[in-house]
């Protein structure tokens, strides 16, 4: 039987209207979100700079750009504030700082934000009138348009994207999590201000579909394998979740720009579907890791249940956060090694085998810490041991709190570590391969951090 294939391509509403950005108009012409509209959800940051020009600040993946007046006091701000810590200053430096300081917390002005996908597409921009103002937060909704109408059955939150326009002049185009109510016909969400719209849906059956901007594809059919539907998005696709419905997938996606991948189902399996792929973000089943690509891995979360191959989760040498799923029974003896970025690690519910603490992970039959990671750790006694290589090259590592539990820590355990203070709960009976230290030596935390870190790097720590 033939398969059924449906591309979700809407054409309308990639640019705003000329109506809903009015309300967003400076009418003295020096803010910039008249040309709003020449920006579309999934468009570039290139994209963006080319409009806008370049961002005022950056940070969390957010740009922002800020009305003229609203700089220019920021900039005083900033300067008086330098000034204040001046001897010399004249006496009405603290006067002017203060109202400078009050006209911008209470004055009325407006910003553009411009947030990002992870890989690094346009996913929302907010035209936000006195966002300077915890009381200009609350705002009423004068009109809001859902620009895709269809939702793919399975999904219990499916995103589409959105426009709403506010009494303040305020607006958003965005992509909104929608869910279906209890009819099946009409589609929930929460807006950027914690609004509630609705809008009609029409639910979908289809083995593939893909969002507006190409950039999000999701898979329904049990076995997939039809490499003819995604190739006209084979420069585009950066996104791939595959529903509960999905039991294999073929060899589909190689050579693609996929960055983002789910898999829903706990127990799917994959023919090599995403080899040659940069992806930086995944959650699979434990059974599809030696399959990913992990050359770019940033993030990763095992879900299922089983055990992985001995070295599957070494030499990620761009991971910095990986979740370990509950089913997980197997690591091998050694994981996470040659992993120099990695700052997170987590559990998801209860796994029976493995310990997570403090960010690192811990075999809770053995009580060996397998492999750790950040800027501080501090043990409880469930580590009895140490693993040899447990934290090498991590080099965040400043401070390390050893419980009276630990009784051996294996070889290069902290090398290559930024470690500066260590506090062993134990100073005295440590030898490093069989050669007693002192431990007086040892309750000096910034001379046993060097011990560790250093000196007897290369050595086992035995403590009797």
């Amino acid at each position: 039987m033939k398969k059924k294939i449906i591309a979700v391509i809407t054409t309308c509403a990639l640019l705003f209207t000329a109506g809903a950005l009015a309300g967003c108009k400076d009418e003295d012409g020096i803010f910039r979100q008249k040309v709003l509209q020449e920006i579309a959800l999934g468009d570039s940051g290139a994209r963006v700079e080319e409009v806008l020009g370049v961002p005022d600040e950056e940070k969390g993946g957010i740009s922002f750009y800020y009305d003229e007046k609203y700089l220019s006091l920021w900039a005083l701000e900033q300067e008086l504030s330098k000034d204040l810590n001046n001897p010399g200053r004249p006496s009405s430096t603290y006067p002017e700082y203060l109202k400078v300081s009050q006209q911008l917390q209470n004055g009325e002005y407006k910003s553009i934000e411009i947030e990002y996908t992870s890989w690094g597409a346009v996913k929302k921009v907010v035209c936000n009138v006195g966002f300077n103002r915890a009381d200009m937060q609350v705002k009423t909704i004068e009109e809001c348009t859902l620009l895709d109408s269809e939702y793919l059955k399975g999904m219990a939150v499916y995103p589409l994207r959105y426009t709403a326009s506010y009494n303040d002049g305020s607006y958003v185009l965005a992509w909104a999590n929608v869910r279906l109510d209890e009819t099946g016909t009409l589609g929930n969400w929460t807006d950027e201000f914690g609004n509630p719209c609705s809008a009609p849906i029409e639910v979908i059956e289809a083995d593939a579909v893909v969002s507006a901007d190409g950039q999000r594809g999701y898979v329904t059919a049990a076995d997939f394998d039809d490499d003819a539907f995604f190739e006209p998005y084979r420069e585009t696709l950066r996104s791939v979740t595959f529903l509960e419905s999905v039991e294999s997938i073929g060899a589909v996606f190689d050579g693609y720009s996929v960055e983002e991948l789910v898999v829903r189902n706990e127990e799917a399996v994959a023919a090599g579907a995403f080899k040659g792929c940069p992806v930086r973000f995944a959650r699979v089943p434990v059974q599809m890791l030696p399959l990913l690509p992990k050359e770019k891995l940033v993030e990763l979360t095992l879900t299922g249940r089983g055990e992985t191959q001995a070295d599957a989760l070494n030499g990620c040498t761009a991971l910095e956060r990986f979740t370990l799923g509950a089913g997980i029974s197997g690591l091998g003896e050694a994981p996470l090694r040659d992993c120099p970025a990695l700052m997170v690690i987590l559990s998801q519910g209860m796994n029976e085998v493995y310990l997570v603490e403090d960010n690192c992970l811990i075999e809770r039959e053995t009580g060996i810490l397998l492999s750790g990671t950040g800027e501080g750790i501090d043990l409880s006694g469930a580590v009895t041991e140490i693993a040899a290589g447990a934290f090498e090259g991590r080099t965040s590592l400043r401070i390390a709190h050893l419980p009276a539990s630990l009784v051996t820590i294996g070889a290069g355990a902290f090398r290559g570590t930024g470690l500066e203070d260590v506090f062993l709960s134990e100073t005295e009976g440590w030898t490093a391969d069989g050669v007693p230290l002192s431990g007086e030596d040892l309750a000096d935390n910034m001379l046993a951090a060097k011990y560790l870190r250093e000196t007897y790097t290369d050595c086992v720590w035995e403590c009797k």
